[in-house]
């Protein structure tokens, strides 16, 4: 998703959207909105402690019962791919927080979610309603335009512990672009303490890792002659793979009726 455009988005709350993720495009417009006469492109970038982008919200799916509406499953958990919208829009907030310029003459940064970098999940993916949560997260890394933003979803009940029990963990990568969609400076990063000192360290590695990928991607260069012999000798002879697995062995297929119904048989007039 991309978070920040030239035309201020006035409508951004959606009856589509979470309750949660339409708070935060709520929060994002208001804190946005003193740049709407901007016309200049950003041209200063003070750094940024990672508390500077620090953010907290509440996912209330068990004390508000409209809200536990939204989120429940059939199943009677909560909906995951809900909880992940309202992550995308969290750290859209976090990642604008961070690139903010404070200037009203300049123009909102563009900043478009590249990638879910990692999840951790630390409980069964179907979570329980029966406790409120907590999602917290700030930026733990940044480069030249892009930077990681690390968020993590906790009980509400061990807010105030030193030890929380993370339900789930996650970074995601946002990148910065101009109105020509490319990339674009942002503010860098200063760790204070040593947990922001070994976060940063993790995104570097990380961030190493992604440019590693990207090279060996099939879009970039072709297979290398050894991967192209271990793909003709798969089509071609019988159980070459040896250390794999037929596709037919790890198939898997189940239907859910979702909303049953009884019709009754109308019989049409002779």
């Amino acid at each position: 998703m991309a978070w920040g455009t030239r035309r201020m988005m006035s409508s951004m709350v959606s009856s589509v959207r979470t309750g949660l993720t339409a708070r935060l495009w709520q929060q994002r417009w208001d804190i946005q909105k003193y740049k709407q006469n901007a016309t200049k492109m950003q041209y200063s970038f003070p750094p940024k402690k990672p508390k500077d982008s620090f953010l907290r919200a509440e996912l209330k799916v068990h004390s508000d019962e409209l809200v536990r509406d939204q989120y429940l499953n059939y199943r009677g958990g909560l909906r995951f791919a809900l909880l992940l919208e309202d992550i995308d829009a969290f750290a859209g907030n976090i990642a604008f927080m961070h690139c903010n310029d404070g200037d009203p003459d300049t123009i909102v940064p563009t900043l478009v979610t590249a990638s879910l970098d990692r999840l951790d999940i630390h409980d069964p993916i179907t979570l329980n309603l029966g406790q409120d949560f907590v999602l917290e997260g700030n930026v733990s890394w940044a480069g030249r335009t892009s930077l990681q933003i690390d968020v993590s979803l906790f009980p509400k009940s061990e807010l105030l512990t030193t030890n929380s029990a993370h339900k789930l963990r996650c970074s995601m990568v946002f990148v910065c672009v101009d109105q020509k969609g490319k990339a674009f400076p942002i503010n860098p990063l200063i760790p204070e303490t040593p947990e922001d000192e070994r976060r940063f360290k993790e995104g570097e590695k990380a961030n190493l890792v992604r440019k590693e990928e990207r090279k060996r991607s099939l879009k970039v260069s072709p297979p290398t002659e050894e991967e192209s012999k271990i793909l003709h000798r798969a089509m071609t002879v019988p159980d070459a793979i040896v250390d794999g697995l037929p596709m037919s062995a790890v198939s898997m297929q189940s239907v859910t009726i979702m909303q049953p119904q009884v019709c009754p048989l109308v019989r049409s007039p002779s």
